[in-house]
């Protein structure tokens, strides 16, 4: 079966949008689960298959960042089950901000994974299940709002609803 893939383009309008670009293709193996995902749809045990429990993990976090385009189909069990396909093929970026914004969006961009898995630990822990207000994690941790959404951008364990910071529920994905 051959299946059309249109080349499509992301705009990136948001400064913290430009977090899920770069830290979702900055290893090697985000780039390569990328690729094959540009080439065709794949399921979580087709990429796992290749690239292992990793390139899962890379897998569910380019979903979270909105990265993915996800389709449900009916394997050879007659079971339901969710194949992936990369959403874009190119991006353009055009954004405006402050001097102070983009220094905070390239220091969360630029931030070492460890020290990034402490702040994400922190608000992690600050959110608990029933999730956390905006401001309370801004005052607490002493960042700007900016970014703290940058933060959530970039961890695959937090997202924003609303005004709350809250877990992403694993057992969705």
């Amino acid at each position: 079966m051959y299946i059309c893939h249109v080349n499509r383009i992301k705009v990136i309008n948001e400064p913290t949008e430009l977090v899920s670009i770069f830290t979702a293709l900055n290893t090697k193996i985000k780039k390569e689960v990328f690729e094959e995902l540009s080439k065709d749809w794949c399921t979580i045990q087709d990429v796992e298959k290749k690239f292992g429990a990793e390139g899962k993990n890379v897998l569910q976090m380019l979903e979270k960042m909105k990265m993915l385009e996800v389709h449900w189909q009916c394997n050879s069990d007659k079971k339901s089950e969710k194949t992936y396909r990369s959403n874009f093929s190119s991006f353009y970026i055009s954004t405006a901000c402050g001097v102070d914004d983009i220094s905070g969006v390239f220091d969360v961009i630029n931030t070492p994974d460890d020290v990034f898995m402490k702040l994400e630990k922190k608000i992690i822990e600050m959110v608990g299940d029933g999730g956390k207000f905006i401001g309370d994690i801004i005052e607490q941790c002493d960042i700007s709002l900016l970014k703290l959404k940058c933060v959530v951008r970039r961890s695959a364990h937090l997202e924003i609803k609303g005004q709350h910071v809250e877990k992403i529920n694993s057992e969705n994905k």
